[in-house]
């Protein structure tokens, strides 16, 4: 989807849509990584369960401001892309940390050590709620939107981009609902 917007923000596809598409992603990562800096201080104020939530709906909010950015902004995109990296970021060790301390708490409870299956069970649970995200918005949401001829005419240039952000945001709800 961005190297899409990039593409028609920029004009045709030249080495600056490659730069520009190569520095966008380096962005996202390093505002990630300061996001991942960020999870512990905060997961010690406000407990990695609400961190969590709350990195992962606002991560969500701010994809969806991708939606409504023009393909010539940008500085706008390169900005959501950094909220969305630092948002997104501090959700990335809390979920694995979660995860063993409920394999923790499983062998503290049963006497018997049961990572395997706990990390296993989140696995599974986290792949069926990306299925089902996808699978939704693959066979629900986007014939819906694009039935019509003339709206198909209209929107054919950004079919890909509106398919991508509505994998994206329905992945994100059905995999939340998991957890």
């Amino acid at each position: 989807m961005t190297n899409f917007l990039f593409k028609v923000g920029i004009g045709k596809s030249t080495d600056v849509t490659a730069s520009a598409f190569s520095l966008f992603n380096a962005v996202g990562i390093v505002a990630m990584i300061i996001g991942i800096l960020f999870s512990k201080l905060l997961a010690k104020r406000f407990g990695k369960r609400d961190v969590f939530m709350g990195g992962i709906i606002l991560s969500s909010l701010i994809l969806i401001v991708f939606k409504f950015l023009s393909p010539t902004a940008v500085a706008a995109t390169f900005v959501t892309q950094i909220f969305y990296g630092l948002a997104y970021g501090v959700t990335i060790p809390l979920l694995w940390a979660m995860v063993g301390d409920v394999a923790d708490f499983s062998e503290w409870k049963n006497k018997r050590r049961a990572t395997g299956i706990v990390f296993s069970a989140l696995l599974f649970g986290l792949k069926a709620g990306l299925s089902i995200g996808r699978l939704h918005s693959v066979v629900v949401w986007v014939p819906g939107k694009f039935t019509s001829s003339a709206r198909w005419r209209d929107c054919r240039n950004t079919l890909v981009g509106e398919c991508l952000l509505g994998c994206c945001i329905f992945n994100r709800c059905s995999s939340t609902l998991f957890l």
